[in-house]
């Protein structure tokens, strides 16, 4: 070890500092304070200290051109700790080519009042904000109560109910974060139309005074004048341009997606106009596709990244970090157009990028493979999100200061890909720990425990535990119900998620009155071929089937597949759920000749996509086998109980409809047998084997009343 110690100590000793970084560091909002003995370095550059009066010269070996990636420490000469404001924008540069005409100005604050300034910005933004929402929502309410029975314009009224609840939401996280823009805004160096504007929100609380500081007709003239005085074009065009960025940030929580696309249409003009920075119009590009792609025009905001990727393209020097967001922008708009294999294919192009420029410890990557992980769930390819999913957990758990509402949803993601893969004790184990995380830093109504919740609840109920299944339920639909309006259609799934488990508890009267309610809001806000109606009608028509309602269960349950059969998207398997489903209670109603045609439906697609002793093949077997012996197709039958043996020769329930089969074609000697068979693999419903009509002359038999004995005994 000891020469390669030594050659290292030769290296940097010989190192030629030929080139340098000039620049100030400047206390926030200050008047011009400068930050005296606060350290600055960055690879490739010595280490230096701020003078008196703030200036500093850092000598470096880079070139012209290359990135620098400084750092400052974290407190000033008289010990008082610090942060630094403008990092976003100063920490990676480029190298100047010429120091003396190029100094670098570097904003600090006093640890804890940019905190403070953004908890006040929050505090004046947020009363405007719920202020207007309130207001908007109960005008909405009152129309509704008002309603005149069309179901129409009450629909209407509930989906615009709807959106403004989930704006409303949407807004507070955006609010946050321009609490925290607002707060780095280093009024020293601001123009004066934004101090003019941060006046009026600080000192007055007036955002809408704020919006009219900043008004477009203002900001037009500024752009016109500029451009008429040569002298002072660049100054006036660059006072707009921060005047259009700052309205943009205003209207950004209130969802004004129109105006702010022509506000960013009217920056991307001046930058083309003006032939201004390139990488700069890059930036701004995006940022105008992201307000696209949050309004949901998902093809408008790949144009903008398309025309990002161009410019970048033909920038000498590429922009790889850049280069790497415009993958990723459109990875997501493909991902919520559906084309996931594009999304898949962009967004591993932004990871092949992420490679060549970021710490692969960072939390960048970590979004990132959980991106990539998203589009694989969507393609059913659960071990490679699981994989990705993984990759996300490791490194934002290895983070020095831990996000624990990500490391929470990259729990929830594993949870989900591993029931896709079928493992629902592991699921429930990972989604446990997600619950753990997300309730130390969500609200008790965040929606998003909901969402946890109901996916633990689904897990418990594939093991059966149906206590818990229901518990958690139940924290599903306290949650929604608090901050979801009484029509919203999540409303509606979480009642037929609790509905599905007090059915399995055999609580029928419960599961009913649940799944009507999801039946109930279905019919309002969704369309009348939605596919989640259809699981509503499904599920309604099992409740009815359990409490032996069959002319209801019917009708519930034709609904269902009518939606199916009239919905090219459905898929085969769903359509079999269906056909099956109708075909049992038919068969039960002892409308034999209708359930034979459904189970054969049923059966065939089923024999397509299971193989032989599947379970959802096998039960549906066995109920097309029973409508065969009770329309007196019993040579049929014995092929299909034949079949079923040869695969599952220990199960009583092929033997169990050998006695119907039998009885049917008036065999009671061989029912007898086959009935004895049956018992004796653990058959022990004799109440079922009632509900066939062919029994009714083999009950009265002396060999079935002896055979059936040891089971009337147990019974009582």
């Amino acid at each position: 070890m000891k020469p390669i110690i030594t050659l290292l100590i030769l290296f940097f000793t010989t190192l030629s500092f030929s080139q340098q970084i000039n620049g100030v560091i400047l206390y926030q909002n200050s008047g011009g304070q400068p930050a005296e003995g606060v350290e600055i370095t960055a690879f490739g550059c010595s280490t230096v200290y701020s003078q008196s009066n703030g200036m500093f010269i850092l000598p470096c070996t880079k070139k012209p051109g290359q990135k620098i990636k400084l750092r400052i420490g974290r407190e000033d000469a008289g010990g008082t700790d610090i942060e630094w404001v403008n990092s976003d924008q100063l920490k990676v540069f480029n190298m100047p080519a010429s120091p003396d005409h190029d100094p670098i100005d570097i904003i600090v604050c006093v640890a804890g009042t940019r905190n403070e300034a953004a908890s006040s910005f929050y505090g004046i933004l947020i009363k405007d904000n719920t202020n207007k929402f309130d207001k908007k929502l109960k005008e909405l309410e009152k129309l509704i109560q008002e309603g005149n029975n069309n179901t129409e314009t009450t629909a209407s009224l509930v989906e615009q109910q709807q959106q403004l609840m989930q704006e409303k939401l949407e807004a507070e996280e955006k609010i946050e974060e321009l609490a925290q823009e607002l707060a780095n805004i280093n009024l020293d160096q601001a123009s004066e139309i934004v101090k003019e504007a941060i006046r009026k929100l600080t000192e007055e609380q007036d955002v809408e005074g704020a919006l009219e500081i900043l008004d477009e007709t203002r900001l037009d003239e500024s752009i016109i004048i500029a451009s008429n005085e040569i002298e002072k074009a660049n100054k006036a065009i660059k006072e707009a341009i921060e005047g259009y960025e700052l309205r943009i940030s205003l209207l950004a929580p209130k969802f004004d997606y129109e105006n702010i696309a022509n506000l960013y249409d009217k920056i991307i003009l001046t930058y083309e106009t003006y032939n201004f920075n390139k990488e700069e119009l890059g930036y701004i590009l995006l940022d105008a596709a992201l307000n696209k792609y949050e309004s949901g025009k998902y093809q408008e905001a790949i144009d903008l990244q398309t025309k990002t990727l161009n410019i970048v393209n033909n920038l000498e020097e590429k922009d790889l970090s850049l280069l790497g967001s415009i993958y990723t922008g459109i990875g997501l708009s493909k991902y919520e157009m559906g084309e996931f294999q594009l999304a898949l294919e962009n967004h591993q192009k932004s990871i092949d990028i992420l490679k060549s420029t970021e710490d692969s410890t960072s939390m960048v990557m970590a979004e990132a493979y959980s991106n990539i992980g998203l589009v694989n769930k969507e393609l059913e390819k659960y071990e490679d999100a699981l994989q990705y999913f993984n990759m996300a957990l490791d490194l934002e758990q290895r983070q020095d200061s831990l996000n624990l509402k990500a490391i929470a949803l990259s729990n929830h993601n594993i949870s989900y890909a591993l029931t896709g893969l079928g493992n629902h004790e592991e699921a429930i184990e990972y989604e446990l720990k997600a619950i753990d995380q997300a309730e130390e830093v969500l609200k008790s109504n965040d929606p998003q425990l909901a969402t946890h919740y109901s996916l633990l609840s689904y897990n418990y109920s594939k093991i059966r535990n149906y206590e818990k299944a229901l518990e958690y339920q139940l924290k599903t639909v306290e949650i929604r119900e608090k901050v979801l309006p009484p029509m919203h259609p999540d409303l509606a799934l979480a009642y037929n998620n609790i509905g599905d488990v007090y059915r399995r508890i055999d609580k029928q009267e419960e599961s009913l009155e649940y799944h009507k309610k999801a039946v109930e809001i279905g019919e309002v806000v969704l369309s009348s071929t939605h596919p989640k109606l259809a699981i509503y009608y499904q599920n309604t028509g099992l409740c009815y089937r359990r409490t032996k309602q069959y002319d209801q269960a019917i009708m519930y349950q034709q609904k269902a597949l009518s939606i199916k059969e009239n919905t090219p998207s459905i898929t085969d398997r769903s359509l079999a759920i269906s056909y099956a489903s109708l075909g049992t209670t038919l068969y039960l109603s002892t409308d034999f000749t209708k359930a034979l045609e459904y189970l054969k439906k049923a059966s065939d697609i089923r024999r397509e996509i299971y193989e032989p002793g599947h379970r959802a093949l096998t039960r549906t077997l066995l109920d097309y086998s029973l409508s065969l012996s009770a329309t007196g197709n019993t040579d049929e039958a014995k092929a299909i109980l034949e079949e079923l043996e040869s695969t599952l020769p220990e199960d009583e329930r092929i033997h169990r409809n050998r006695v119907i089969m039998h009885a049917c074609s008036g065999d009671e000697k061989a029912a007898l047998k086959s009935l004895k068979k049956a018992i004796e693999l653990g058959y022990k419903d004799l109440e079922w084997l009632m509900t066939n009509p062919c029994i009714d002359t083999l009950v009265e038999n002396e060999k079935y009343k002896e055979i059936t004995a040891p089971l009337m005994v147990s019974e009582k």
